[in-house]
């Protein structure tokens, strides 16, 4: 009985909805790109995000049809690989609206080094504030350390105040408020 329920309301469903379920076939897509999942659900692709069949099949292509060398080097394979950085550094450049005169892209292993550059290479001060949620990536926890190192002030917020902290409610936090021009580090998830 409870099978024919379903399969009516998902025809009721179907009828009504169809346009709009799995945003036009776009979700359907997406599935049929990681199809060795079968009935798994993945949830750590803040961690580790999984490649997708389209994905491997181009790197394999380009792998086996160009030769990429050390950026650091002079030869043509260098040239190749220089060229590719840079134009995906570009790509994330236009993604942020913005140029390579005020930023620069930097890639690195991922998320623990990133941190770690930020948190070595950071303006720090003693009026300094490294201001982090209580909900983040472990490695934020690492920053905390080089600002404690140089002196500064920290603060773990809850996730919720976040809003205060950017202003969009009006209300600053009371540590943010001093009359001294220094860098502040606000990492956010």
């Amino acid at each position: 009985r409870l099978y024919c329920m379903v399969d009516l309301c998902e025809q009721f469903f179907d009828k009504d909805y169809s346009d709009l379920y799995g945003y036009n076939g776009f979700v359907d897509s997406l599935r049929s790109q990681f199809s060795r999942l079968q009935d798994e659900i993945y949830l750590d692709n803040t961690g580790s995000s999984l490649h997708s069949e389209t994905q491997l099949e181009n790197i394999t292509k380009q792998l086996n049809s160009s030769l990429y060398g050390n950026p650091h080097s002079a030869n043509k394979s260098s040239q190749a690989s220089s060229m590719y950085a840079s134009k995906v550094r570009n790509m994330v450049l236009d993604m942020f609206g913005t140029t390579e005169r005020d930023y620069t892209v930097i890639f690195t292993s991922g998320a623990t080094g990133s941190l770690k550059l930020v948190g070595e290479n950071f303006n720090w001060s003693e009026d300094s504030t490294f201001l982090y949620t209580n909900v983040n990536h472990n490695s934020v926890l690492g920053i905390r350390e080089y600002a404690i190192q140089s002196g500064a002030n920290f603060h773990a917020i809850d996730f919720d105040n976040f809003y205060n902290v950017t202003g969009d409610t009006g209300v600053e936090l009371e540590f943010l408020q001093n009359d001294t021009l220094c860098d502040n580090l606000f990492c956010f998830p």
